[in-house]
């Protein structure tokens, strides 16, 4: 991307000296730039850098003309294929102009191994001969109007060519005229855009005031940017692009947000307002393949005795989210969680192994939520049908990406108290096998079913979710992600100097990246298939899981009025 916002006439002409008073254009601008929020293709728009606006995709730059002459009649081809009157020039004769708003529209493709497109804005509509233009390219296809544009605008310009040799025919194949009639136009839709993005994190702006200082920021922006010098700056400095845009924005709504209680987070990304449960150990990566991850987590000592408590504790305060629905968390009186709650405990009483399973659910929910600000797709029909109808991914989780498309990361976990790794390992396989192959598409239409968008940031993961498309047309969107808590002989309870070596964090490194390894592969053993996925794999040293249960169950037994 850097090389297309560097690529710039050094004239000024055109640019500094029309800046006044072009106050509609800023406003055009600032509406473009405000696009980039929601739409993950923009990359950056440029001022006055190669047309009056450049907005720069991945693949692609659809240079902008914004047109405002004055005039009370709809342009017709007549005066937007219009060029200078001829002129003698000395040693040339006769010279004909090649300036009309169609030839410097063409003129904007020129720039080598960069498919260009093409806008024209302008608050007057168009005329019966330029309506087709007004068609979205991807709705164009059995419409009538090209061929008679065509013949209209090749007889005006003749074979008149861009620097990349296209003519008027692909110009008409890739351009649209967008009207829009005032000023005023564009402000409100630049404010509703604002407002939708807020919207978006969850954020719900005051509509009187705050979406307006947002415009007037990037306004400011927009007119600064355009009125350098071609000549002594270079075309990032005329550029904004969306990675800082989205920081700036972001940054923006949140101090507005905290200053006012219009709004509710449901799941919150806010790293001050998600409790930590476990530190990061170690990190790996296989060399060969980048679609592998691990991570090792540990928990610290306090007086020398392992923080049992801290978990249970931290575990108490990310129960609402596992339990309740997003609908449900909305209800700051918290009625249906107690009532779900002090169902929850007295069946997880009778059954130890049901117990073990929530907690490892519990474990890895936090996990996932922590390092990922993920949204949950929450209360699983496991928490309201018990541990016979469980057949499914136990964790689901949508992660944002503000730049690329959302991910669906699906996870499940284990908890061995097994001295034998391979055990849990092999079964960690077998499980991840039966998941993918006999419950993967049942796992998605249930998701479509049980989500609450309302209450959730904006995602665009349905497409995933469709029973028509196969995990292999989304595979690199998908992270299945396995919690594995395991004993380690490494660690005791009671730490002393004779029962613990004292560099056994390095100690653990080297088991959690040996068990990692030997995990992937016997997952590849399993089904070569697995070669082709996105996984994470959290392993969990402790020096107990029997006492970290026990110690879970007593805490959660503790919340008032539950017993």
């Amino acid at each position: 991307m850097s090389s297309k916002l560097d690529l710039m006439d050094d004239s000024d002409l055109g640019g500094v000296g029309a800046k006044k008073g072009f106050l509609y254009q800023d406003y055009a601008a600032a509406l473009y730039v405000i696009s980039m929020i929601r739409d993950k293709k923009i990359k950056a728009v440029r001022f006055e850098v190669t047309d009056d606006i450049d907005i720069i995709y991945d693949n692609y730059i659809e240079y902008v003309q914004v047109k405002t002459t004055d005039s009370d009649k709809k342009w017709s081809a007549i005066e937007f294929c219009k060029t200078s009157p001829s002129k003698k020039v000395e040693g040339k004769g006769m010279v004909k102009f090649t300036d009309s708003i169609l030839h410097k529209s063409l003129n904007g493709d020129k720039n080598k191994g960069i498919k260009a497109k093409f806008r024209i804005l302008s608050p007057r509509d168009v005329n019966a001969s330029l309506t087709y233009l007004k068609i979205p390219l991807d709705s164009r296809i059995g419409k009538e109007g090209r061929d008679k544009l065509l013949a209209t605008l090749t007889a005006k310009i003749k074979d008149y060519k861009s620097k990349n040799g296209n003519d008027v025919e692909y110009w008409i194949d890739n351009t649209i005229w967008e009207v829009k009639s005032s000023i005023e136009e564009l402000r409100l839709k630049a404010l509703a855009e604002i407002m939708s993005a807020a919207n978006d994190s969850s954020i719900y702006l005051d509509s009187n005031r705050e979406p307006e200082i947002i415009l007037n920021d990037i306004l400011a922006t927009v007119t600064n940017k355009s009125a350098i010098s071609r000549k002594i700056h270079v075309a990032s400095d005329k550029s904004y692009t969306r990675e800082d845009l989205i920081s700036w924005f972001d940054e923006e709504i949140n101090i507005m947000a905290s200053k006012s209680k219009s709004h509710t987070k449901v799941y919150t990304k806010n790293t001050d307002e998600l409790k930590q449960l476990f530190l990061e150990l170690v990190s790996i990566v296989k060399p060969e393949c980048d679609k592998k991850n691990g991570i090792g987590l540990k928990q610290n000592y306090f007086q020398n005795k392992y923080r049992f408590n801290y978990i249970a504790e931290t575990l108490v305060d990310w129960l609402p989210e596992l339990l309740l629905r997003p609908s449900e968390l909305a209800d700051t009186y918290g009625v249906n969680f107690i009532d779900r709650w002090k169902s929850l405990v007295s069946r997880l009483k009778k059954d130890s192994v049901e117990f073990e399973t929530f907690i490892g659910k519990l474990l890895l929910h936090s996990t996932i939520r922590y390092y990922s600000k993920s949204q949950p797709i929450s209360a699983s029909l496991y928490i309201d049908n018990g541990l016979d109808s469980f057949h499914e991914f136990e964790n689901i989780h949508i992660v944002n990406n503000r730049h690329d498309s959302d991910e669906l990361w699906m996870g499940f976990s284990k908890l061995s108290k097994s001295s034998n790794i391979k055990e849990p390992i092999n079964d960690i396989c077998k499980e991840l096998d039966f998941l993918i192959t006999n419950c993967f598409d049942k796992q998605r239409e249930k998701i479509l079913n049980v989500k609450e968008d309302n209450y959730l940031f904006k995602h665009d993961i349905n497409e995933m979710l469709s029973p028509a498309n196969s995990l292999d047309d989304y595979v690199d969107r998908f992270k299945f992600v396995i919690f594995l808590g395991y004993n380690s002989v490494h660690l005791k309870i009671d730490k002393t100097k004779d029962n613990m070596e004292a560099n056994f964090e390095d100690i653990l490194k080297q088991e959690v990246e040996d068990y990692f390894n030997m995990q992937i592969n016997e997952l590849s053993k399993t089904n070569n298939y697995f070669e082709d996925l996105n996984i994470i794999v959290y392993l969990y040293p402790s020096p107990c899981i029997d006492t970290m249960l026990n110690i879970i169950k007593g805490a959660l037994e503790g919340i008032p009025n539950v017993k």
